[in-house]
């Protein structure tokens, strides 16, 4: 073949070929702008970190994920997908309680919804008492008199609003939703199973049941107290004819109606039955570790006294360092002021600072060491200030004043990493005794936020800016309905020691 017909074949079949790439090319894209909405959803899941604290633009991006799939044809899947028994359901759970009145339902409910918004799930808890407080107030027991028409109909009213709210927070990017309420009979837990079943088919959520047989008519001077402070108590005899008409109607949350965790008298023993999954078996480890006894529980949180890191000017962050004069000057008040209290447990982290503040401590009927109260891991910020920080590493210091619960110090840890930390804390915390006397946490600013936020049901992005300075005891008493806060600063003197001052 002469060159010149040769050199034209190799021209005519190399444009040929570009020619054929360029409409695979074009073929190509034109599909993916039809399948769009799917790549793009995968390709945000590759994108973001599966921990969940990458900050506000992984935040973003999941809002981005959940409102693709709110509304679509297949709304009942969700990220939620394969976390408990229910996973071909949706991923949503319906957690109903059920019990007599004084029975400890509402502490109950309210301790699991902490503890799933605790561990970043969707959770909110809906009071039936609280709906019918708001729309028709106090009532008396004679309202609750099944012979009653005129308020059967008007609880049933109030029960269909909670259970449409709950259901419809579900719908709407919720995860779990807690049913706070009797649901003592039946007849009104066979209406719930069938008003799921109105959706998508029974597929959109699991139910599973926690029944307290805690309700004892046994009312001594610490449960009527706690009884006294619910908004629906009127009267020792109107509580008793109410536990009547209930127990009139009463039955057992039977096998056959699916998963269910009993609690009998004191939280001493439990029935299981089907609730096998990660979301069951959690929530269920959570509730068998809760002590509500009737006398309240108090647990005081103390910081470590000053330590040479705090008395920098300006002050360096982490380390190990131990404590200054002043510090070993406010551990001998802080062991003065325990002398004071009665039978104490201490807990303490161990670290230098926080050891050397417990060892001054010797009336305390035992000490124990957490790791897991360390103070947050700063990585490399070890050993410098803020200001040290903002000049080395400015992109980290402004991610981190733009999303300070989320944010991670390189090779170190967020709030998000230290609050999951915490979570034996928290389990030994709620199965405290106060027969065991009152327990002392000596521990650091960011796991003392972490801890106070916990126990006054704070949203997490408000630990980060907690108050808890140095030298100061911060007291809380628990109740079923919330928890009471008091403050003691000990003052440090050169001359006069470590005095009281109470706000």
């Amino acid at each position: 073949m002469p060159s010149s017909s040769k050199n034209a074949f190799v021209n005519t079949l190399s444009v040929g070929l570009l020619s054929l790439a360029s409409l695979y090319a074009f073929v190509y894209i034109k599909s993916r702008k039809k399948r769009g909405g799917v790549n793009r959803w995968e390709d945000e899941i590759d994108k973001k970190s599966l921990d969940g604290v990458d900050g506000e633009e992984s935040k973003s991006s999941n809002a981005n994920v959940e409102s693709t799939w709110i509304g679509a044809t297949d709304s009942h899947i969700s990220k939620m997908d394969l976390l408990h028994r229910g996973h071909n359901k949706g991923g949503k759970l319906l957690v109903v309680l059920v019990g007599m009145p004084g029975s400890f339902k509402t502490l109950i409910a309210r301790k699991v919804a902490r503890f799933l918004r605790w561990n970043s799930f969707e959770t909110r808890a809906f009071s039936i008492a609280r709906y019918r407080l708001d729309r028709f107030g106090r009532k008396s027991a004679d309202f609750f008199d099944p012979k009653n028409k005129g308020g059967n109909k008007q609880r049933k009213a109030v029960w269909n609003e909670a259970i449409e709210d709950a259901l419809r927070f579900l719908r709407r990017g919720g995860e779990i939703a807690i049913l706070d309420g009797t649901n003592t009979t039946k007849e009104r837990r066979t209406m719930i199973r069938q008003r799921l079943q109105k959706e998508d088919d029974g597929r959109f959520c699991e139910i599973l049941w926690i029944e307290t047989l805690c309700g004892d008519d046994a009312l001594g001077s610490d449960k009527l107290a706690a009884l006294e402070g619910s908004p629906d108590f009127l009267s020792v005899d109107d509580y008793k004819r109410r536990r009547a008409f209930y127990k009139q109607g009463y039955a057992s949350v039977a096998e056959s109606e699916g998963p269910f965790l009993r609690i009998y008298p004191q939280f001493e023993k439990f029935t299981l039955h089907k609730t096998q999954g990660y979301l069951p078996t959690k929530i269920v480890s959570f509730v068998v570790n809760l002590r509500p006894n009737a006398s309240q529980k108090s647990v005081v949180f103390c910081r470590h006294g000053e330590s040479a890191f705090n008395a920098m000017s300006p002050a360096q962050l982490g380390g190990d360092s131990g404590l200054t004069a002043r510090g070993q000057k406010f551990a001998k008040g802080l062991a003065e002021f325990l002398d004071t209290q009665g039978d104490t447990c201490v807990w303490a982290s161990t670290m230098r600072r926080s050891r050397e503040t417990a060892a001054a401590i010797t009336t305390a009927k035992r000490k124990v060491q957490w790791r897991a109260l360390n103070d947050l891991d700063v990585g490399v910020a070890d050993g410098l200030s803020y200001e040290q920080v903002r000049a080395r590493f400015p992109e980290e210091y402004r991610a981190r004043s733009t999303d300070k619960l989320r944010y991670r110090y390189p090779r170190g840890e967020s709030y998000l990493d230290l609050i999951a930390r915490l979570e034996p804390v928290i389990f030994e915390m709620e199965r405290w005794n106060s027969d065991e006397g009152q327990l002392f946490i000596i521990a650091h600013q960011a796991v003392l936020r972490a801890l106070l936020g916990w126990c006054l049901d704070l949203q997490l992005e408000e630990i980060p800016f907690l108050d808890v300075p140095l030298h100061t005891l911060i007291r809380l008493e628990a109740t079923t309905y919330g928890c009471r806060e008091k403050r003691i600063k000990i003052i440090v003197d050169k001359e006069l020691g470590a005095t009281l001052e109470e706000p």
